[in-house]
């Protein structure tokens, strides 16, 4: 009688050192949880962001050589100077990456950043900074802006952007105006370099 008590008091001692440890253990773990959990929410966030990304392309044709093209609208801070839309723009270091952008749309502005300039490939990339949703409701707005040969002794100049939406605009809404904007700049564009 006296070994099967004392068995079952070290039983029960064990038993009560394993949960003990067990909870000890499992506090660090809850913190682990609970910083997976924020980073799985971050995640599913920029997942959700990523799945719900809006496209806009457009595309024109132009009567010029691809180089012309090119020297008319690769300037960073001069978009003003083709894009009817534009009262004025400024930068703040030409085409070099980094360089940012100001917008004037005759009253509301937008930010800008060049992301990526490639003068050979006649090409570059910007983003979107500062807008305010009222005039274009947008986040992780990045645009392209490229202009190639169409085989054709002319130029082909795609414009595409994609877009998260801010609020509660239509989708569709929304891309038709920033597909407005494209096109009525490279449509300008065709305009003043076929007249030439």
């Amino acid at each position: 009688m006296k070994k099967t008590f004392r068995l079952l008091i070290t039983l029960l001692a064990c038993a009560v050192v394993t949960i003990a440890c067990s909870e000890k253990a499992e506090e660090p773990a809850a913190v682990e949880e609970v910083a997976s959990v924020e980073e799985a929410a971050a995640v599913e966030e920029a997942t959700a962001d990523e799945a719900t990304k809006l496209t806009v392309i457009e595309k024109i044709d132009i009567a010029a050589a691809p180089e012309a093209v090119w020297e008319s609208a690769k300037n960073f801070g001069e978009l003003h100077v083709w894009h009817p839309g534009v009262e004025s723009s400024t930068n703040t270091d030409g085409n070099n990456i980094g360089s940012v952008r100001v917008l004037d749309l005759g009253g509301p502005t937008i930010t800008e950043e060049l992301v990526a300039f490639d003068d050979e490939n006649k090409s570059f990339t910007y983003k979107i900074n500062e807008v305010d949703p009222a005039v274009l409701p947008v986040k992780d707005y990045i645009s392209s802006f490229s202009v190639e040969d169409n085989g054709q002794g002319g130029s082909s100049i795609t414009w595409d952007g994609s877009f998260n939406l801010v609020g509660t605009p239509k989708p569709e809404d929304i891309q038709a105006g920033v597909s407005g904007i494209y096109r009525g700049g490279i449509e300008n564009l065709k305009s003043t370099l076929e007249a030439d």
